[in-house]
């Protein structure tokens, strides 16, 4: 099933999407299906709760504005494991990223993605039969990433938005934007994680049924629809099913083996695509 030309790719896209959603169980919500609370103020912007309309989820987020807004830059979601946190610490930190793309002009959200920051919580994962009724951890924070995009797209009215996931964020980040559709640029940090160990699935990202419904392949194939950059990529990452993919869409695709540097990642957010041919 690896996309040779435009018409394998469509075939590919439409079987892994759907394998995809069986096994994460999770969906990008329109704009008018989300929940929005401010629950305080930042000297650079707010903090809120995000959420569904009968879902129940909350997440704690954080939506800094810069101090001059620049219309040509998309706003950014950064997901890291420390969550917000680390996102306003970093707006404070000279040549820092998140200083940096508020400083081009960018506007910056950041999440507690499920079991992060301020959003750990007991959670009871031994029952009997557990994942067959709830989804996992990893397949949460999937679903939060979806959630902030679906916001910060609707809130900012941007075509483009950027998503960036650092660490094991980046993991996070490589499959909600499986999911995302289009209009989100991903750069993504993948943690040097293995992505042909079981083990690596079962200690670090465990979702039941990933790997049979394609795992990282699945996801290189719908990761299609824009600029991509993937870096400190692990032993065994399928590089030449990611490639062959893009080429198949005409996009843009940066793969690194080595971890790319704050200021890397902002410079390749600010550099310009290359034309596609397709979609």
């Amino acid at each position: 099933m690896q996309p040779r030309d435009r018409a394998t790719l469509d075939q590919a896209r439409q079987a892994f999407n759907e394998r995809l959603q069986f096994s994460m169980l999770v969906s990008k919500p329109a704009f008018e299906e989300l929940l929005t609370e401010k629950t305080g103020a930042l000297a650079q912007g707010e903090t809120l709760l995000l959420g569904r309309t009968g879902k129940g989820d909350r997440i704690p987020a954080v939506l800094l504005s810069p101090a001059r807004a620049n219309s040509a830059v998309p706003p950014t979601l950064i997901v890291h494991p420390e969550g917000a946190s680390w996102v306003v610490a970093s707006s404070q930190r000279a040549g820092s990223l998140v200083k940096g793309l508020l400083d081009r002009g960018g506007a910056v959200l950041g999440i507690d993605a499920f079991q992060t920051g301020t959003a750990k919580a007991p959670r009871e994962l031994n029952e009997r039969g557990f994942t067959v009724y709830n989804r996992t951890d990893d397949a949460n924070r999937i679903q939060d990433i979806l959630t902030a995009l679906a916001y910060l797209q609707g809130r900012q009215k941007a075509q483009t938005v950027n998503l960036v996931g650092l660490e094991m964020g980046g993991v996070w980040s490589y499959f909600a934007r499986a999911m995302a559709g289009e209009g989100v640029t991903l750069a993504a940090d993948l943690s040097q994680f293995q992505t042909d160990r079981d083990e690596e699935y079962l200690d670090k990202f465990y979702i039941p049924g990933l790997r049979k419904a394609g795992d990282f392949r699945a996801a290189a194939t719908l990761n299609t629809r824009g600029k991509g950059l993937l870096h400190n990529t692990g032993a065994g990452f399928p590089t030449e099913w990611a490639r062959s993919s893009s080429q198949a869409a005409g996009d843009t695709l940066d793969i690194r083996e080595a971890r790319a540097s704050e200021s890397e990642i902002l410079a390749w957010l600010a550099s310009e695509p290359r034309a596609r041919t397709g979609r």
